[in-house]
């Protein structure tokens, strides 16, 4: 028979969200925009003539990773965290680089009774966003 449009189903794994797009049969192809990053989608496609054809087997997709876009977002592997210290009164600043699988740093050769504002970004393919400083203060022998 003579294909009317095209049924894509898409099915999002991480939220079990259900999507239905009706394409023209002069239309070949679909752009699925504003997916997530680093999510899983399934996608079945079945042709209608006088009714609905079978679907397709299901095809799965995963979308490319990406930069976090808010605390704690993840959007992709974690390779490493980015701590961030800053001195009071001093506004000096350091930076430390630890792996993706490690969730604790121990920093040494801080000031006694000093007051630290610190921050952590997660680095996929690069480096997300900052979290809110928290202010940490140093116990007056200085640990």
């Amino acid at each position: 028979g003579i294909i009317r449009q095209y049924i894509v189903n898409v099915m999002v794994s991480e939220t079990a969200e259900k999507l239905q797009f009706n394409v023209t049969s002069s239309n070949t192809s679909l752009v699925l925009n504003h997916l997530h990053p680093y999510y899983n989608y399934s996608i079945t496609v079945a042709a209608v003539t006088v009714s609905d054809g079978p679907f397709s087997q299901i095809s799965n997709i995963q979308t490319p990773e990406d930069v976090p876009s808010e605390p704690p977002g993840q959007n992709g592997i974690i390779r490493s965290y980015v701590i961030s210290m800053t001195e009071i009164p001093s506004n000096a600043t350091f930076t430390r680089e630890i792996e993706g699988n490690h969730t604790s740093l121990v920093v040494d050769s801080l000031h006694p009774y000093y007051e630290y504002h610190c921050t952590v970004a997660a680095v996929t393919v690069g480096m997300g966003v900052y979290s809110f400083p928290l202010t940490l203060r140093t116990l007056e022998d200085g640990t």
